[in-house]
């Protein structure tokens, strides 16, 4: 009976994993990937998502042109945070397929960073639209990825 229970929960876990996979968008799955490794702050890992000529526009406006700009400028923004831990969660993932080898991107990210001591020192929410390729190798690259944070407005109220 033991081995029957044992058997059953690894084979719905692996079904449901193969479910998952088979659900996941690469074009989708390769930008949360970026956002995962910008997260553990690692600026070599992040950039070598992007195109050789990729661009970024960061949440404050400042752009970044190719791959090289984009690892220097990340490289000391990492160092900042020594110490810190970041995550992020995704939500909204819809992908538009321009033509086989170009995919339109967008999800929302709600991330957040704690300190050594576990309190939360930053959190964002926002919304990232990216443009993508196919490349040589038949992996998407990110071309365009821009971050837009998302503010929360009371509404207006009547007078």
């Amino acid at each position: 009976m033991k081995n029957i229970i044992v058997f059953t929960l690894v084979f719905c876990t692996s079904l449901f994993t193969g479910l998952s996979a088979q659900q996941s968008d690469p074009a989708v799955a390769t930008v949360q990937e970026a956002i995962t490794t910008f997260f553990a702050y690692d600026a070599v890992g992040y950039g070598n998502y992007f195109a050789e000529d990729g661009e970024l526009i960061n949440p404050m406006g400042m752009r970044m042109q190719g791959r090289p700009a984009m690892i220097q400028s990340h490289i000391g923004y990492f160092k900042s945070l020594e110490g810190q831990t970041g995550h992020a969660s995704f939500s909204a993932e819809k992908v538009q397929y321009l033509s086989p080898t170009i995919a339109a991107v967008t999800l929302n990210v709600d991330a957040n960073s704690t300190n050594a001591a576990g309190e939360e020192v930053s959190a964002i929410k926002g919304v990232v639209m990216a443009i993508l390729k196919m490349d040589g190798n038949n992996r998407w690259v990110i071309h365009g990825f821009q971050v837009t944070p998302v503010v929360s407005f009371a509404p207006p109220t009547e007078g």
